[in-house]
């Protein structure tokens, strides 16, 4: 898959998008009634259906030009996902940039994979909790934006790591120290790609009555 992270789709085309995360789960009911289930996919993948957002000849061309740029579903690109776009706890908001501070998420150290450092280890990945009661899911956050500034702290004092924005990991100098908590806050894209080889016929035939069936899903690192 061809990424291009130079292209943004422009954030009035995701607002109000249906959109939300998915994930394979295959559930068997029993004749007593209990389900027994068994999650296939390790990790949630987002979709986005922006079709109604598609309504002018210039909407459709700006779509279209994105579809034959990156060969259809065969690339990928970047769009603002409006319930989930920073670091902050569910401040996703007009007031969210304000709200974001260095000490919003954890980080990963990549060489042991726990959230420490270890006094050896200078590249951490930046990464997002999702808690509800004791339950947690971990997201690696692996398109920060560059604006505003990402922020960094190390046990809460703040810190200037060197920020690789395609991947998402975080290099200091020095490494942390042993059990030194790195921490970030910042906003950031998720990288999408179509999900239909029909979005360009229908785009190219529709009406501006009828909507088109654009949907985008997730597209993981390869």
């Amino acid at each position: 898959m061809a990424h291009d992270d130079t292209i943004i789709l422009p954030a009035s085309y995701s607002y109000g998008a249906n959109l939300g995360p998915g994930i394979i789960v295959d559930v068997v009911t029993g004749t007593s009634g209990f389900r027994k289930t068994n999650v296939v996919q390790k990790f949630f993948t987002r979709s986005y259906q922006i079709g109604y957002k598609v309504r002018t000849p210039q909407a459709a061309t700006l779509i279209m030009n994105i579809y034959l740029a990156i060969n259809g579903p065969g690339g990928s690109f970047l769009i603002t996902d409006h319930l989930d776009w920073n670091s902050t706890n569910g401040i996703m908001g007009s007031a969210g940039l304000a709200s974001i501070t260095d000490t919003d998420q954890p980080m990963r150290n990549t060489v042991t994979g726990l959230r420490v450092g270890d006094a050896s280890t200078t590249v951490f990945q930046m990464i997002k909790d999702y808690s509800a009661g004791a339950q947690v899911h971990t997201r690696d956050i692996v398109k920060p934006r560059a604006s505003p500034t990402p922020l960094f702290a190390l046990d809460g004092t703040p810190d200037t790591p060197t920020v690789n924005f395609a991947n998402g990991e975080a290099t200091f100098a020095p490494a942390p120290g042993i059990g030194v908590v790195p921490t970030w806050g910042a906003a950031y894209y998720t990288r999408v790609a179509f999900v239909s080889m029909k979005a360009l016929q229908e785009l190219t035939t529709f009406d501006l009555v009828a909507t088109p069936d654009v949907e985008l899903i997730e597209a993981k690192n390869e």
